[in-house]
């Protein structure tokens, strides 16, 4: 290496040497180098230069024989590397002071709300606001999206807990310009109501009602009065980050003030829900991570030559990116 260099720095100016030694490299935008053969010098700032010199040096100062173990180290190496560069604009990270909670979020352009008519939801647009629900929110709530339930069998599953919302005049619903529906946010007032055998639930739906019973006995018993459970929330996909969600739930906090509700309650079991929480003044009390949460009413199977029962973990594909479901809670 040292032969060719002298070679090529006798025979050429400076500002080729270095050209031709910055020729199969790159710079990410963590300053690291990584292959690339059509590299433009004017790319590279100074620093990113002398950078890429001293890696070809110590790239190439002392031939190493190559070995199996090197050899997937060397893999691993460049399998990480590609994973760094990848598109950082597509999330955001989001860390709340005092919270311990951390996550990202999903970058989304911040649009101006349009008009909007956010109204008391009344029970004569229940149906209305089922099939919306059934609709927008089924597909982006990760509990559902995790039991990968249809619109088909949660109808009866929304319609009782969206009957449930409306009976207080607690809920909110907004419309657009045409009248049609961008968003809903479903609050009741007291303890949730037990759910009848006239509601036909499918075993997804008995492992989600179950789960929901769990999350509910974390609620302290001093909070199980005079209170507001935050039910559901949903704005339309082209409203997202636009101060939609976050208007109605100053309408909710608005409705606890003037109807002197001491608590109000959510369940967040995603990071979209636990950011606007967390945003209105809403602190954490219990956290159920999916990795441990185990359906008492179903096993993947049984093995004999153990004798035990293999637990079914229902919400484990949550745990990578919601890490867990969480129990908020703010005093109005």
């Amino acid at each position: 290496m040292k032969t060719t260099l002298s070679k090529i720095a006798t025979s050429q100016s400076t500002d080729m040497v270095v050209a031709k030694l910055l020729a199969p490299l790159r710079m990410n935008q963590f300053g690291r180098s990584i292959a690339h053969t059509n590299a433009p010098k004017a790319l590279l700032s100074p620093a990113q230069q002398m950078k890429g010199i001293q890696t070809v040096q110590t790239r190439y100062s002392a031939a190493q024989p190559v070995t199996r173990k090197s050899y997937k180290a060397k893999q691993n190496s460049q399998r990480n590397m590609h994973q760094m560069v990848l598109p950082q604009a597509e999330f955001e990270h989001t860390f709340f002071p005092g919270t311990g909670i951390s996550f990202s979020l999903p970058k989304t352009r911040h649009t101006e709300i349009p008009y909007v008519d956010c109204e008391v939801a009344e029970m004569s647009e229940m149906r209305e606001i089922v099939q919306y629900m059934c609709k927008h929110f089924l597909r982006r709530e990760p509990l559902l999206n995790a039991l990968k339930v249809t619109a088909e069998e949660a109808e009866s599953f929304v319609e009782f807990h969206v009957k449930d919302a409306l009976q207080d005049g607690a809920s909110f619903v907004a419309r657009d310009d045409e009248g049609e529906i961008c968003g809903v946010r479903l609050n009741a007032v007291g303890p949730a109501p037990e759910m009848g055998k006239d509601v036909e639930l499918s075993p997804k739906l008995r492992t989600l009602k179950k789960f929901l019973e769990h999350t509910d006995s974390f609620v302290p018993q001093s909070l199980q009065g005079a209170r507001m459970r935050h039910i559901a929330i949903c704005v339309n996909r082209n409203m997202a980050r636009s101060g939609l969600a976050t208007m109605m739930m100053k309408r909710s906090v608005e409705y606890s003030k003037r109807h002197r509700l001491r608590h109000m309650v959510a369940m967040c079991s995603g990071n979209m829900a636990t950011g606007l929480a967390l945003k209105m003044g809403f602190r954490l009390v219990k956290e159920i991570p999916y990795t441990k949460y185990i359906d008492p009413t179903q096993s993947i199977g049984y093995e004999e030559d153990q004798n035990w029962v293999i637990p079914h973990k229902p919400f484990l594909s949550l745990a990578e990116t919601h890490v867990s479901a969480k129990v908020m809670v703010r005093n109005v």
